[in-house]
C-alpha cells in the first residue's frame, strides 16, 4: 500500500503534529506501508530548516516544498504561509505517482482540499485527520466573524470534505461529538487519541534529570508548563497564582515553549519582578523527558470558547512523565474528563485563582499525593495512549478502507 502524508510540518520542527506525524510515517513504514510526507522546509515558529529539503528512510519518502516561512507575528503573515504552502503542495502533488490513500491534517485549514482533489484526479482514498475544527478554531481566536461570509463559506468546504471523506479521524470524543453535531456520519468517524512515545518521554528522577541540575533547581518545588503559549489557552490563571506566591521562595514556576502569548509572560515577570518565573524556549526532543519530569506539578489550560475544537496534546506526555496534572478549564472537557478518569490530578475553572492556589499548595505539601497521581496517570497512559497503541489504530483504519 502506497500513502501519501501531507502536513505543513514534519521532523525536525517542534511542532506538535510535526512530531506525532512523524511517529506515525515510522511505524506505518514498519508495517511495510510505503509513505510518502508532503510538507514545508519551514519551521513552525518562522525559519527555516537547516540541512536538505528532502529526505529518505526505510520505506518513506520526505518531500520538502519551499513555501515562505515568516512565522506567526501576525495575521497576514500566517496566511501568505498558508497560501504558499497551499499552492506549492497542491502542484507538487499533481505530479506525484498515484497513491493508495491520502491522509491530509488540519494544519494550514482546509489543506483537506488537496485531499480531495487527489481523490477525484488520481483516485486516492482519502483520509481526514481533525487535529482543529474550522472554521469553529478561527471564530474562537477572533480571526473571522461567526456569521461572516468567510466563514460560511469555510464552512462550506469544510463540510464538503467530511461528506466525500472516506474516513474522518477525530483525536478526542468531544471532538467527534462536535463533527457529528456538523452533520458528519458517525458510521465515517473514527476516534483516534494523540499519544506520547514511552521509549522518548519517560519519568527521570531529579537527582538523574539534568534540565534541573543544568538550571539549578534541585532545592525548589516547581509547577512547570511546557507546549505552545497560544492564544486558546488561559494564562491569566497561572499568572494571578504566580504573582500571589511570589514570596514562597521554595516554589518555582517554569514555562517552556513558545507562542504569541509569551510576551505576556514576559512581560509579567518584569512588571511584577516576578524571582519566582523562569523562561525557557523550547526544549530538543531528545531532551523532552529531563524538561517534561523537571515539573512536580505540570499545566494544562484550554479556554472555554476552544473546548470540543482543539485538545492539547501536552496531557500524554505529561502521563508518560508520571507528573501530576493542574487544568485551567471546563470540567466537562475532554482533558478534565481524563484526568478524572485516570485519578492524575485537579481541574480548575478559569479565572479561579484562588483554586489555582489551594491545588499548588496542596501538592506542594502532599509529596504522597503527588506521586500518586503521577503514578496514576503514567498507568492510564501505558494502558491507552501509548505510541504504539495509536498507530496500530491508524494501521487498522487503513487495512479497513473499502
Amino acid at each position: 500500500m502506497k500513502v501519501l502524508l501531507i502536513n505543513q510540518y514534519f521532523y525536525p520542527d517542534v511542532a506538535a503534529t510535526a512530531q506525532l506525524m512523524t511517529d506515525l510515517t515510522e511505524d506505518l513504514a514498519s508495517r511495510n506501508i510505503k509513505m510518502t510526507v508532503l510538507t514545508s522546509n519551514s519551521r513552525y515558529n518562522g525559519g527555516k530548516l537547516d540541512g536538505s529539503r528532502n529526505g529518505r528512510q526505510p520505506n518513506a519518502k520526505i518531500i520538502r516544498v519551499n513555501s515562505s516561512s515568516l512565522g506567526k507575528r501576525n495575521n497576514a503573515a500566517r496566511l501568505l504561509d498558508y497560501l504558499s504552502f497551499y499552492f506549492l503542495v497542491t502542484v507538487r502533488s499533481l505530479f506525484l505517482c498515484k497513491q493508495d490513500v491520502v491522509i491530509a491534517l488540519t494544519t494550514p485549514p482546509l489543506l483537506s482540499l488537496v485531499g480531495l482533489l487527489l481523490k477525484v484526479v488520481k483516485r486516492s482514498k482519502f483520509v481526514y485527520l481533525v487535529e482543529d475544527v474550522y472554521p469553529d478554531t478561527a471564530v474562537a481566536f477572533g480571526v473571522l466573524k461567526k456569521d461572516g461570509i468567510l466563514t460560511g463559506i469555510m464552512n462550506h468546504i469544510s463540510n464538503q470534505s467530511y461528506r466525500h471523506a472516506d474516513r474522518v479521524i477525530a483525536i478526542s470524543e468531544k471532538m467527534k461529538t462536535t463533527l457529528t453535531n456538523k452533520g458528519v456520519a458517525t458510521s465515517t468517524i473514527s476516534t483516534i487519541h494523540n499519544w506520547a512515545d514511552v521509549k522518548q518521554i519517560y519519568p527521570v528522577c531529579r537527582n538523574e534529570n539534568r534540565f534541573i541540575s543544568r538550571n539549578n533547581l534541585e532545592k525548589y518545588f516547581t509547577v512547570q508548563y511546557s507546549g505552545n503559549m497560544g492564544v486558546a489557552h488561559d494564562f491569566e490563571t497561572f499568572l494571578g497564582g504566580i504573582v500571589s506566591l511570589r514570596d514562597l521562595e521554595d516554589i518555582k514556576f517554569l514555562f517552556i515553549g513558545d507562542g504569541v502569548r509569551k510576551k505576556e509572560i514576559l512581560m509579567a515577570k518584569e512588571r511584577w519582578d516576578l524571582a519566582n518565573l523562569y523562561c525557557f524556549p523550547y526544549q530538543k526532543r531528545h531532551d523532552l523527558p529531563f524538561s517534561i519530569s523537571a515539573g512536580d506539578v505540570s499545566l494544562i489550560s484550554l479556554k472555554s470558547s476552544f473546548d470540543g475544537f482543539i485538545v492539547p496534546c501536552k496531557i500524554y506526555g505529561i502521563m508518560a512523565a508520571a507528573r501530576p496534572v493542574i487544568m485551567v478549564g471546563k470540567n466537562d472537557s475532554d482533558i478534565a474528563r481524563l484526568i478524572q478518569s485516570a485519578e492524575c490530578g485537579f481541574q480548575i475553572d478559569e479565572g479561579d485563582v484562588d483554586g489555582f492556589i489551594e491545588k499548588i499548595l496542596l501538592l506542594h505539601s502532599d509529596s504522597d499525593l503527588a506521586k500518586k497521581f503521577g503514578e496514576n496517570g503514567h498507568r492510564y497512559f501505558l494502558e491507552n495512549f501509548e505510541r504504539r497503541i495509536a498507530t496500530e489504530q491508524y494501521y487498522r483504519v487503513l487495512m479497513n478502507l473499502n
